[in-house]
Formats: structure tokens, sequence, C-alpha cells
């Protein structure tokens, strides 16, 4: 060990100030001091126990300031705050950086409680990249000198080959030079932008950043997460870049499963890009939940449950997965605890609408159509596309079997707002499960005139109408379901059903063949059923 007063630990958040403190590092280690950081995220068990005792063995602990650095220390088992305390507990020196334009205003210190509350007031360096020589000048000359009143801890010397390793891991990797420095500063102004909602700020930032270094992988990350704001498909190309730069970056990975999520025909790829986003972030709470997300789409409810307790015992702050879980254990009739899950979500983020709408289905299958109610008013209220609370309890009651009481909810529904098109549609449905066919397509009728962009009111009526032998009728609602959402599954499937009726064989084949294509076997378990259906077409019209 070198001289106790040239003994420093440095401190970071490694997703927004790594690169800094990679240049802290190296300048102080070409000045003779004995530097220690960690590059990796903490390992739970034996290592975070070896970093703490780095704390106690050095004499001061440089803690990397840039924006982002505290928006996630009030998070549980936040290491970050574990170090800055440790250091506080063990009267280190500590000196704080201010980098990429941080301060201590007033959104920072309002994160800063418990025994972080003073650290605004202790002095520190401000190091702009143009700067950045002057600014490491006067880190040693003026915080890193002796006389150093602390207690150093020698740590065990059973330390030495892991601490030794970690050392090694930083100076495998060039030292930053002034252009890359100044990319760094860009990002973490555009981070401050892209977290102000100002995209076009964060954009013209990243892409600053870019030109300057164009192996800079979280630049491609976040501008991908700006053109993906935006809608734009470069989103796409930036994540791929990101991880071809750095294949152990975990999140461009999980951002592109995102962009997947919803196109059925890559589920695959998504389930492939989050397993490996968990596999090199096994802290990765986001990543657990989208991929439960995915496994509760797929029916996979066991392993959807699997994700969401985990991403719940790595952030129990997390309100997402307590609502996701809440809609398996509603589904499964386990109604107690799915009224708690809905019940933590709303604690945890009081604004979202949609607990509101899955403690409200709990209700009513519990039979409290009061408070079901309420729950359907505040998942109504500031959602300007929401329908009437009536309308909502009245698809609860259909869904759960109670077409009566639906019924009388939709007719309330459309007697306080005779526009609502949605309670039309839903009480359609409830007159087709009551076979009453001419009031269901009235009703259906009526929400096609209110609405004739809603696919579910022209698959209703084409429903009927199949019914009602009104085979021509019933192939022009399908259609017409399918020109508003190409990939509506149930239109192909009862499309196919009529043309089969009508004898139209190619275009029955084509159909199934398309439900098949975007997932409705899978969806709707009928996968070996329609593959029997078209195979007999196929032999039907001499076709291998």
């Amino acid at each position: 060990m070198a001289q106790t007063h040239k003994t420093v630990f440095i401190s970071y958040r490694r997703s927004v100030s790594a690169y800094i403190a990679r240049a802290v590092y190296f300048d102080l280690k070409a000045n003779g001091f004995d530097v220690f950081m960690d590059v990796q995220s903490i390992d739970a068990g034996t290592f975070d126990t070896i970093i703490l005792r780095q704390i106690e063995a050095r004499a001061h602990f440089v803690l990397v300031c840039a924006p982002g650095t505290f928006d996630r220390v009030n998070e549980p088992g936040d290491w970050l705050r574990r170090e800055i305390e440790y250091a506080l507990e063990h009267k280190r020196n500590l000196v704080p950086i201010l980098a990429g334009g941080f301060s201590f205003d007033p959104a920072v210190t309002r994160l800063l409680t418990g025994k972080l509350t003073d650290l605004s007031r202790y002095n520190g360096v401000n190091a702009p990249h143009d700067y950045f020589e002057e600014a490491m000048e006067r880190l040693r000359a003026r915080f890193l000198t002796p006389p150093v009143e602390v207690k150093i801890k020698d740590a065990p010397a059973g330390d030495s080959a892991a601490v030794k390793q970690k050392q090694r891991e930083v100076e495998q990797q060039s030292p930053p030079e002034t252009k890359p420095l100044r990319a760094w500063e860009l990002l973490a102004r555009g981070n401050t932008c892209y977290a102000q909602n100002d995209l076009d700020g964060a954009l013209a930032d990243y892409e600053e950043a870019i030109r300057l270094d164009p192996n800079y992988a979280i630049a491609y990350n976040n501008r991908g997460l700006v053109l993906k704001r935006k809608g734009k498909k470069e989103a796409l190309a930036d994540f791929d870049e990101a991880i071809r730069l750095n294949p152990k970056f975990a999140a461009p990975y999980f951002h592109r499963a995102t962009l997947r999520m919803f196109r059925a025909d890559e589920r695959q790829a998504t389930l492939t890009d989050l397993n490996e986003a968990i596999r090199l972030d096994p802290s990765f709470a986001d990543a657990y939940k989208e991929r439960g997300l995915l496994r509760y789409w797929q029916q996979e409810y066991e392993a959807a449950l699997a994700d969401f307790n985990e991403a719940l015992r790595i952030n129990p702050y997390f309100p997402a997965p307590y609502f996701h879980r809440g809609d398996i254990r509603r589904q499964r009739g386990e109604l107690v605890n799915a009224l708690a899950d809905y019940n933590d979500a709303i604690r945890l983020a009081p604004q979202w609408n949609d607990p509101y709408m899955g403690r409200g289905q709990v209700w009513v299958l519990l039979g409290d159509l009061e408070q079901a109610l309420d729950d359907f008013t505040q998942f109504s209220q500031g959602n300007i596309f929401a329908h009437s609370p009536y309308t909502y309890r009245g698809q609860a009651r259909l869904d759960n079997g109670d077409i009566k009481g639906a019924l009388a909810d939709f007719t309330e529904a459309i007697q306080r707002d005779p526009k609502d098109s949605h309670a039309y549609l839903g009480r359609g449905d409830a007159w087709s499960a009551l076979n009453n066919l001419h009031d269901a397509a009235a009703d259906y009728y009526q929400a096609i005139q209110l609405s004739p962009y809603n696919p579910e009111a022209w698959v209703g009526r084409g429903n009927v109408r199949q019914a009602q032998n009104d085979l021509d009728g019933a192939v022009a609602d399908y259609s017409a379901a399918i020109r508003q959402k190409f990939n509506h599954t149930k239109a192909f499937y009862n499309r196919a059903l009529v043309y089969e009726k009508q004898r139209e064989y190619p275009a029955a084949l084509a159909d199934y063949q398309k439900y098949l294509d975007l997932g409705g076997g899978t969806d709707y378990g009928d996968q070996a059923e329609v593959e029997a259906i078209i195979d007999a077409l196929k032999k039907r019209l001499g076709q291998k």
C-alpha cells in the first residue's frame, strides 16, 4: 500500500459516469496514487465486502457526480448510496468531482436524504472537459494532500488478488482522451435534456457525442431511446450498433426487446434479448418485468409470476410487477392476493390508471359493485380516451358471466352518454350471449356508426350475420375489421369459416394460414386443430 495520504477510492454511478471516473483513475495513478475503482456491477456476496474494506483501507473517497448520479439513490439496495454512507461512517476525506455540468441544485438536493443530507456542503472540484487537467491538478494539490486525519484499516491479505484483478480491469482499457471526454460531457448534458423531456436537445447532444467518438456505445443506446420516443424506425439500428460496439452492455438488449415486444413474429427474438440483458445484469428489474409480461402474453403464467417476483425482490418499490402479478392472480381466482397486489401498485403509483381497472374487476368478482364502480370511475378520471364507469363495470360483469347485470350497466352507460360506442358494443356482446341476434345487430350497427374504426364492432356484427346465414354480409364485416386492424386474428379465423361455408377454399386456406402466422393458434390454443383444417383444405385443393 502507498503512503496513507496517496490512497484513493473512486465511487461513481456506472451508467452515467464510467468514462470520467476512468479519466480520474488514470490521472491519479500517473501521479503516484494508489487508486481503486470497480468497473463492473456489484456481485452479491463476497466482493461487496471486499469493496467496503477498500474504503476503510484508503484515506480519500472521491465521488464522481454527473447528471443522473443520484436519481436512484433512494431505491432499496442502491450500491452507490451504500458506498457513500460507508465512507461517511468511517470519516474518509470525501471529495465530490462535479462533471458534465452537474450541480447540487434543488432537484438533486431533494434526493439527498438521511446520511446523505449534507453531501452538497462538501467542497468539490468542478471538472469540465476542457479544463480537466487543471481540475485534476487542483484535486491533487488542494484536496488529496496531507495531513489526513483518518484511521486506516488495512485490508486482509486475502483480498489482495481480487483487488489487483479489479485494478487490472481498469488499466486494460485505454486512458480517456480529450475528445472522448467532451463526448462524455455531451452525453451527460443529453441525459439531462432527456430527463426534462427536451428530446430535440438530447438528440443534438447525443449526435455530437457520436461524431466526436464514433465508438461510444452508450451514446448510440441513448440516441436510440430518443428515436424510439419519437417513433422513428432508426432506433433499432442504434441499439444494434450499441450492442456491436459493446456486447456486454445490457441496456441496448433490453431496449431492442421493447421495440419488438408487440410483434408476434418477433417474440422469440424479444425473449432472447431479454434473457441476454438479465444474464449481463442480474439486477435489471425492468428486464425481469418485461420478460414476465412477454411470458404472460404467451400464457406461461408460472414463468411470468417468477419474473414478476424477481423484479419485486430486486426493487420492492416497482409498481408495474405488482399490477401484472395481480392480473395473473385475478385470472386464477386468487382474489385476495390479487387485491393486495393492486393495492400495492396503487399505493406506489396513485396516478397510474391501470391498477384501478384491475382492482375494479376484482371487486366485481367479490360482489362489491359499488367499490368496483368507484375504481372504474377513478380509472376514467383524467383519461380522455376512457368511457363511462358503467361501461367498464358492465364489461367486467359480462366477462364473469353476469349477462343481465352487464345489460343493466351498459344500458345505464348509454342513457348517461348516448355516444358511448363501447357501451353499445358491450351490450351487443351481451345480447349475442343471450342469442338475441336482432338486438345484438342493432347495437353493433350503432357502435359502428359512432366508431367505424373499432374493429370489434365489425367482428361482432359479422358474427351475427354469420349466425343468420348472411354469409356475404359476414365476409364484408370481417374484411372491414381487418382493414381497421391488419393483424386481427379472430377476424381472419371467422372469415375463413365463412369462406369454407361458401366453398371458397383457396380464400379459406389463406385466412387460416394468416391466423396462424399472426400467432392466433398460440394465443387461443387451437394451433393443432387449425393445422389439421389447413392440411384437409390442401388435400381438397390438390396441394402438398
